[in-house]
């Protein structure tokens, strides 16, 4: 029996990525006799399965490979590693490599549309994981919101969470609002609609009309709402739902523009509400 020093005849990499929350694997080749075993280390102290659960050790005797196996990697797995591979001739180590643990940005929960009243506080929070850490930004049509249109941001380190704060809303912060997240990795957005109720307000009021009798009329009135307002149209005080000849229509633009054409009668009061 000749006792045979071990030889590492393939060795780590100066640099390794990997993704946070995958399967890490670290390996190397060597030969010696009697058989190696081999030891790994981090940041030159020895890692053991028994304060890791997360950690496996692994040995190919048909190939002569010997593997460290890290489950769930994470930002606590940065280090620079080694292995050592020892027997009865002595020991070799293996050069040492620098670990680096990434993950592009993801939303564990997305951001949610909401509706509101005017004057209440609008909060819409997500949570992002990314390594390294993300920048959030939020937008106003394409544009960074700005704390003097109103607007409150905040993202906790620690948890992921982002928040978007806007106290006393009004309709000019109605629309559309995507978060975007970004690291070195890559870039994940999502965006979500703020919807603002707000009551009725009448932008163009009826007026009086004078018309030559048989002759057609049309009696126009606008609102501006949100959601679009129910509107009702009422003849001498009665609220009209069909006669002879009579049309009700709707024109859709920013507001609500509710027209009512009829033939003339002697005397009419005609009347719109919401």
């Amino acid at each position: 029996f000749v006792a045979i020093k071990p030889t590492i005849t393939r060795d780590l990499n100066a640099t390794y990525i990997g993704v946070k929350d995958e399967v890490f694997i670290l390996s190397i080749s060597g030969t010696g006799n009697p058989t190696p075993t081999c030891q790994w280390f981090k940041n030159n102290t020895e890692l053991t399965s028994t304060t890791d659960e997360r950690i496996q050790f692994k040995e190919d005797k048909t190939t002569n490979e010997y593997f460290l196996i890290i489950k769930n990697s994470n930002q606590n797995d940065i280090g620079e590693y080694q292995s050592q591979l020892t027997n009865a001739a002595g020991f070799v180590k293996s050069k040492k490599s620098k670990i680096t643990i990434q993950k592009q940005p993801t939303f564990i929960r997305k951001p949610e549309t909401i509706t509101l009243n005017q004057t209440e506080t609008c909060k819409i929070d997500c949570q992002i994981d990314a390594l390294p850490q993300a920048k959030v930004t939020w937008l106003l049509a394409g544009k960074p919101v700005s704390p003097k249109d109103g607007y409150e941001t905040t993202f906790d380190t620690k948890t992921g969470i982002a928040t978007l704060t806007i106290k006393n809303i009004t309709t000019k912060h109605a629309g559309l609002i995507t978060v975007k997240a970004e690291n070195a990795i890559g870039t994940a957005e999502e965006t979500v609609n703020i919807n603002i109720r707000s009551p009725p307000i009448l932008l163009k009021p009826l007026t009086d009309t004078e018309v030559i009798t048989n002759n057609d009329t049309t009696f126009i009135c606008a609102f501006q709402s949100s959601p679009q307002a129910n509107i009702q149209w009422f003849y001498n005080g009665k609220p009209l739902s069909s006669l002879p000849s009579l049309s009700i229509g709707t024109i859709e633009y920013f507001f609500s523009s509710d027209f009512i054409s009829f033939p003339a009668f002697n005397h009419v009061i005609v009347g719109c509400g919401v």
